[in-house]
């Protein structure tokens, strides 16, 4: 089966990206499996910190496809083209 998770995943920091790293080594062992994450989550603006990035070797390396913009809506119908061709 052909699965693509859309989410933050490492480089960036934060609980969600460790959660989608495992899921990916779960659900790789029996199909095939791409991660879609965000070139940007937020803008400096209203960043709560420094980077948005892990510092250090910390997080799970997973191969990864940084398409996503969190506040550019044309990243979003880009990303659900890949998805669609992805699945055909």
């Amino acid at each position: 089966m052909k699965i693509v998770i859309v989410g933050t995943a490492y480089p960036l920091r934060g609980g969600i990206a460790h959660y989608i790293a495992l899921l990916y080594e779960h659900l790789s062992q029996r199909h095939q499996v791409r991660i879609i994450t965000f070139k940007r989550q937020y803008p400096r603006l209203f960043f709560p910190g420094r980077s948005q990035l892990e510092i250090g070797e910390v997080g799970t390396l997973v191969p990864t496809e940084s398409l996503l913009d969190s506040i550019n809506p044309v990243s979003w119908v880009r990303v659900a083209m890949r998805i669609l061709q992805h699945q055909a």
